[in-house]
């Protein structure tokens, strides 16, 4: 599918690795402008370098609302307008055999996973959202969600995604007649440093005999974000090669 971006200058959250930056090279592929988001500088650097003429970035910790008015600002400065945003920073607790369940998960854990994977895309949206209706600018807005809202939650990781998955369909009633479209992708496991310490357990797990690419992830994640997915609204879209069936 020849595909037109409803929105052409967007913030991606996670952007200096795996989906996110995946998603943030297809955007500037088809003619964005990007600012990558995250807590690395170092990180984000790189992902510039690989992005090109396209690519800014500004340091975030997710973590930290207070500090987003200040950093849509920056960096719809910097690209001259801001009309999308990707939220794909994400966090799980892992111990080196799999993620931490119910009895093994601390406090701190849930607080941190929960904050990074719900917490920060609802006020990181809202304050997007909020810009963007000021400025009576149509566009779009993602969230990477995970095959995880999708199956029974026993600890932080499933919990967030469950949230996250929730907040996309109800933010999306309120942003559409503003002409903003909401929705979400929802990976299985995918080929990134994210998961290499449970690769061969996924494998297992995937019916279609492999793990999904970041490329894949990124060219539904820019359907949803094109002319051609603008009827789509408010839904959670799985990728994950059969894994819930």
């Amino acid at each position: 599918i020849l595909m037109t971006l409803r929105c052409e200058k967007i913030i991606v959250s996670g952007g200096g690795s795996g989906i996110g930056l995946a998603i943030a090279k297809k955007l500037v592929s088809m003619g964005a402008q990007v600012t990558v988001m995250g807590r690395t500088e170092e990180k984000l650097r790189r992902a510039v370098r690989e992005l090109g003429e396209g690519g800014r970035y500004q340091v975030l910790d997710v973590r930290r609302v207070a500090d987003y008015p200040a950093a849509v600002e920056a960096a719809c400065r910097a690209m001259g307008g801001l009309d999308g945003l990707v939220n794909s920073a994400g966090a799980c607790a892992y111990t080196r055999e799999w993620g931490k369940g119910m009895f093994e998960q601390t406090e701190e854990d849930w607080d941190r996973v929960m904050d990074t994977n719900a917490k920060a895309p609802f006020f990181l949206s809202r304050a997007v959202l909020s810009h963007m209706i000021e400025r009576q600018v149509r566009g779009n807005i993602l969230n990477v969600v995970s095959e995880a809202a999708f199956v029974p939650a026993s600890a932080s990781y499933g919990a967030s995604k469950h949230a996250l998955r929730a907040l996309t369909a109800g933010m999306a009633g309120a942003a559409i007649r503003h002409g903003v479209v909401i929705n979400g992708i929802a990976p299985g496991t995918t080929a990134t440093d994210f998961v290499d310490i449970a690769s061969e357990i996924a494998m297992n797990r995937q019916p279609i005999g492999r793990l999904g690419t970041v490329e894949e992830m990124a060219e539904l994640a820019a359907f949803l974000m094109s002319r051609e997915g603008e009827n789509i609204v408010g839904q959670t879209i799985l990728s994950c090669g059969g894994s819930t069936y």
